[in-house]
């Protein structure tokens, strides 16, 4: 991935917490601040879930379509759950899964293949 510099103007607390973590780290100051803005503008989840993935594409697209098949037919596990699941591996969301239809990759796989082989 390209780097770019830059220039901010950071608060001296801050980036003394930036200094200090690098150094227990054992990493550079740009390598704190970057993970810590990869954090914040949402782009570790998605590459946690990628990173995940060990299902090929057109086997992942397969099983998509078989969801949304069953959705559409209104039978199986998944057409129960309003007819909408949310799959993702994020933390936060998973912890809702009581309130709302919130699944991880591998329940969602899982749901899908006991519905096929049903």
């Amino acid at each position: 991935m390209a780097k770019i510099r830059t220039t901010l103007a950071i608060d001296a607390k801050v980036w003394k917490a930036v200094r200090v973590r690098a150094a227990r780290m054992g990493k550079r100051d740009c390598d704190i601040i970057e993970a810590a803005l990869r954090r914040e503008l949402g782009f570790d989840p998605l590459e946690r879930i990628w990173a995940w993935n060990d299902m090929p594409e057109d086997e992942a697209m397969e099983l998509a379509l078989e969801a949304q098949g069953s959705v559409r037919r209104n039978d199986g596990p998944l057409a129960e759950e309003a007819r909408a699941v949310i799959v993702s591996g994020d933390e936060h969301l998973l912890a809702l899964a009581g309130r709302f239809p919130v699944r991880s990759p591998a329940e969602f796989r899982s749901l899908v293949r006991a519905q096929a082989n049903a």
